[in-house]
């Protein structure tokens, strides 16, 4: 889908949502024994952050598979950093100032979502066009021009 509506788009895991599966992995391998468990976590977080993402991606990778519960979790988290494997560039994105996170994005998607998904609002996807718009021109002080004549 990204690539027929934003074929120029640069995607991003979520470095958040990334260390969450770091952490899972790591209590998959070492339990909750705290030492162990931040002992290896936070070195490969600092390197995903830093830049060498397709050493831990690596490391991730060859991890040997274990017969257990425990090895389904390994599994399901491997594939997770195998599909998102070029979506970690964390290093580059904020090297352009960009967030490595998607606070942002969420925060802009729920004061949309709450704006024009009202109880009782419904709007035709022309409609629907329009007012974001108008909220636009408005957002970005705009709003004189669009009432000035052509």
């Amino acid at each position: 889908m990204q690539q027929d509506r934003w074929g120029g788009a640069i995607g991003l895991l979520d470095f958040y949502h990334g260390s969450q599966h770091l952490w899972a992995l790591g209590q998959t391998l070492h339990g909750e024994e705290q030492p162990a468990l931040t002992q290896w976590v936070e070195p490969r977080l600092h390197r995903l952050r830093h830049g060498d993402e397709k050493k831990v991606l690596g490391e991730i990778r060859r991890l040997k598979p274990r017969r257990s519960q425990a090895g389904r979790s390994q599994a399901r988290e491997q594939n997770y950093f195998a599909n998102h494997a070029g979506r970690m560039n964390y290093r580059s994105i904020a090297r352009r100032g960009w967030p490595i996170g998607s606070g942002a994005v969420e925060s802009a998607c729920r004061q949309k979502q709450c704006r024009f998904k009202r109880s009782g609002q419904f709007w035709t996807s022309k409609g629907l066009r329009h007012l974001c718009a108008l909220d636009e021109a408005r957002r970005n002080h705009h709003w004189d021009q669009l009432w000035q004549p052509a």
